[in-house]
């Protein structure tokens, strides 16, 4: 109720509230987006609350940067490691490196190791839900080494049991089938000869669209 609100103008705008005010707002905002996977909402606000918490307050800075990195990476937004140093989360350091390279081992590893703090910090279930970018940035490696429109589903299952994941031909359709489903991937299966059928331009959006 107070979100719409203040959305249709019932109240001030934001501007005009104090800073604490407007921090605590947005990142409860931001919070409340994440959980709706409305993720461009939920960075918008994520930003504006850390950003605008003033920097003597690093341990709120800290707290409001584990739901925006959370965010980051699940729209294809990667942090530098000196941010994640800056700020005392180190955890992060791992799961960014799996992300980018398509690491699912890496990416696993690293997220059970920290499991208990992920989960206290209330991310967990939204960093799981990266491993459909890890996924798609590791095919995207495996279809330029093929260098063609037509990828055999073989080759995509090489990948991953390159990286740890020892899939059939089955699971790694069903993996395929879901990045497309989710616009990670532009083309079509072809069932009855195993084929990733990809369009000829376009095919691997960039994450951030």
């Amino acid at each position: 109720v107070l979100i719409n609100s203040i959305e249709k103008g019932k109240f001030p705008p934001l501007e005009e509230y104090p800073v604490g005010q407007v921090v605590t707002y947005a990142f409860f905002r931001g919070r409340f987006a994440l959980m709706n996977s409305k993720l461009r909402d939920a960075e918008h606000f994520l930003q504006l609350a850390f950003t605008r918490c003033h920097r003597d307050y690093v341990q709120n800075k800290q707290h409001i940067l584990f739901y925006l990195l959370a965010v980051k990476l699940l729209v294809g937004s990667f942090p530098k490691e000196s941010l994640l140093r800056k700020y005392g989360i180190p955890q992060f350091v791992d799961i960014v490196r799996a992300i980018k390279t398509g690491n699912v081992r890496q990416f696993e590893e690293s997220l059970e190791e920290n499991k208990e703090l992920f989960i206290r910090r209330g991310v967990y279930v939204t960093l799981g839900r990266c491993k459909v970018v890890i996924y798609r940035n590791l095919f995207k490696r495996a279809v330029a080494v093929v260098n063609h429109s037509r990828v055999p589903l073989s080759a995509l299952q090489t990948a991953l049991r390159l990286v740890g994941e020892d899939v059939d031909l089955d699971e790694v359709e069903c993996i395929v089938a879901n990045l497309i489903f989710q616009q990670y991937m532009q083309g079509y299966i072809s069932h009855k000869h195993r084929m990733l059928v990809l369009k000829k331009d376009g095919a691997l959006p960039p994450l951030r669209r």
